[in-house]
C-alpha cells in the first residue's frame, strides 16, 4: 500500500496500530486510544524502578494528541487528492515522516523530563549511532586525509590493512560532469574534517533509531543544524547549510571494498563493484511558508549488515555534547571523544572500559606528534582529555594520562602508554560477562 493510500486510511481508522520511532504502538480502535511502550528503548531508570506504568500515564496526552495531529494530516492529504491536486508519493511521505521524526525527538526530552521531574536523571545528551567496524573505518578514513593517496587513474584511494584478514579500501564516485573527475575527487579529499565526521554521525544516528534499518530515515538540514547548536555560519544561516550539504556529498560519494574475519567467518563486501556508504536523495518541498531542504537516507549493504539485529545490531551512544565542540579550537577533543565512544560498546560487552594506547588513539585521529616539541604535544592532548571532562563525556582524567617522569625520550615511552578510557553509566553500561567476539569485534586497543 503505498503512503498516500495509508495517509488516506487513518483518516478513518476503525481498528489500527500507529508505530512510532521508539518502538511503541498506539492502538486505535472503537473504545479508544490505548498505549504500549517497548521497555527496551527505555532509560533502566524507569526499567528497573518499576516506573513504566507511571510513564505511560504521563506520556499518554501527547501520544493522542500526535495521533490527532497525523489523523489530521491524514485527512489533509485525502482532500487535497479528493480536489484533483497534484501530490506525489514523495511529498505526502516527506510531511508524514517529517510528523513522525519531530514525534520521535519531542518523545525522548519528555521522557528525560519525567527523570527529572523524579531527581532520577537530567536532559538527555546520547544520541544513537552505529559502532561497527564500518563506522569506525570510515571515520578513520575522514581524519587520516594525509593517507589517501592516487590510484591508477590518479583518483583518490584510501586504503587500510589492519590484519591479512581485515582489509577496507575507500574510494570517491563523482558523476561524469566535470572535465578532469580525478580533481573534482581531490577537493572532495581536501574537505575532510571533523565537521564530516559530525554530519557522518547525524546522518548514521537517524538510521541507528529506525526499527527496519533496512527503511529509509529522514532529516532536515535545520535538524542537522540544531544536533550541533549552531544556527548560522558567518551571520548566514545559508553559509552553514551550503557547508553541511558538501559533507554530505561527500558522505553520498564514498564506495567501500571490504574483507573483515570474525572469527571462522569472513565478510566480503564490493569485490566486484565498490558498495555505496550511504544512499541520499535530497528533498525540497513547502512548508510554514518557506522552501524546506531536506534529506532522505538508507544504509548501503555494509551497514545494513551490522545495523540487523539478527547481527547483534551494534549500536552505541554518542553524546551530543562532543557534537557541539568548536571543530577547529576543539578538533582534538572531538576526535579523541569520537574514538571513546565507538570503541566503548566492545569493551563494555566483555565488563570493561577501553584500555589503549595514547598512540593508538593518535593514530586513529590522524595525529603526528611533534618530537621536536615534546611538551607540547603532551600538553595539547591533556587539554582536550580536559575538554571532554568539561563537558561531561567522561567523569575523570586517566589516572596516568600524564608522564610520570621526563627525560631523554620520555615522548616515546609515554606514547605507548595504555590509560582506560571510562564513560558515564548514561553511554556506556559494563557487562560483567564474557563473550565470543562479536560481529563489530577488533582487538580493543585497535580501530
Amino acid at each position: 500500500m503505498s503512503t498516500i493510500q495509508q495517509a488516506a486510511g487513518l483518516s478513518n481508522p476503525e481498528n489500527i496500530v500507529v508505530r512510532t520511532m521508539p518502538q511503541d504502538d498506539i492502538k486505535v480502535d472503537a473504545k479508544g486510544i490505548e498505549l504500549w511502550l517497548d521497555p527496551r528503548f527505555l532509560p533502566k531508570e524507569i526499567t528497573e524502578g518499576g516506573l513504566l506504568p507511571e510513564l505511560t500515564e504521563h506520556l499518554s496526552p501527547s501520544f493522542k494528541d500526535f495521533y490527532r495531529k497525523l489523523k489530521r494530516k491524514a485527512g489533509e492529504v485525502k482532500k487535497r487528492i479528493g480536489r484533483g491536486e497534484e501530490i506525489t508519493e514523495a511529498k505526502a511521505q516527506a510531511e508524514i515522516e517529517e510528523m513522525c521524526q519531530e514525534f520521535h525527538r519531542n518523545f525522548e526530552r519528555a521522557v528525560w523530563s519525567f527523570l527529572e521531574e523524579r531527581s532520577l536523571g537530567g536532559k538527555s545528551v546520547k544520541l544513537a549511532i552505529p559502532t561497527d567496524p564500518v563506522t569506525r573505518q570510515v571515520i578513520r578514513a575522514i581524519y587520516n586525509r594525509q593517507d589517501w593517496g592516487p590510484d591508477n587513474e590518479g583518483k583518490p584511494l584510501y586504503n587500510y590493512k589492519e590484519t591479512i584478514d581485515r582489509h577496507f579500501t575507500l574510494t570517491l564516485y563523482h558523476p561524469p560532469a566535470p572535465r578532469d573527475v580525478a580533481i573534482a575527487l581531490w577537493e572532495y579529499v581536501k574537505r575532510l574534517s571533523t565537521e564530516t565526521v559530525d554530519v557522518f554521525l547525524i546522518l548514521l544516528n537517524r538510521l541507528a533509531c529506525l526499527r527496519d534499518p533496512g527503511e529509509s530515515a529522514f532529516i532536515k538540514l535545520e535538524d542537522m543544524a540544531k544536533c550541533r547548536r549552531i544556527k548560522h555560519r558567518g551571520g548566514k544561516a545559508k553559509n552553514l547549510y551550503d557547508d553541511l550539504i558538501e559533507d554530505i556529498k561527500i558522505i553520498a560519494s564514498l564506495r567501500l571494498t571490504m574483507i573483515w574475519k570474525i572469527g571462522q567467518e569472513t565478510l566480503a563486501f564490493g569485490n566486484d563493484l565498490p558498495d555505496a556508504l550511504l544512499y541520499i536523495t535530497d528533498w525540497e518541498y513547502e512548508g510554514k511558508g518557506r522552501n524546506i531542504k531536506a534529506f532522505s537516507i538508507r544504509a548501503g549493504e555494509p551497514l545494513l549488515f551490522f545495523l540487523n539485529r539478527d547481527k547483534g545490531r551494534l549500536v552505541g551512544y554518542c553524546s551530543t555534547r562532543l557534537l557541539e565542540l568548536d571543530p577547529y579550537h576543539d578538533a582534538l577533543a572531538k576526535k579523541i571523544g569520537v574514538y571513546a565512544v565507538l570503541t566503548a560498546p566492545c569493551a563494555a560487552a566483555y565488563g570493561k572500559f577501553t584500555q589503549v594506547k595514547i598512540r593508538t588513539i593518535l593514530d586513529f585521529c590522524g595525529e603526528t606528534p611533534n618530537s621536536n616539541e615534546p611538551g607540547k604535544t603532551v600538553k595539547r592532548i591533556i587539554k582536550a582529555f580536559e575538554k571532554l571532562v568539561a563537558i561531561g563525556l567522561i567523569p575523570a582524567l586517566p589516572p596516568n594520562l600524564s608522564p610520570i617522569r621526563k627525560g631523554k625520550g620520555y615522548l616515546e615511552r609515554w606514547l605507548e602508554e595504555v590509560i582506560t578510557i571510562e564513560l558515564p553509566p548514561c553511554l556506556c553500561s559494563l557487562k560483567s560477562r564474557n563473550l565470543p567476539p562479536s560481529a563489530g569485534e577488533t582487538h580493543l586497543s585497535g580501530g
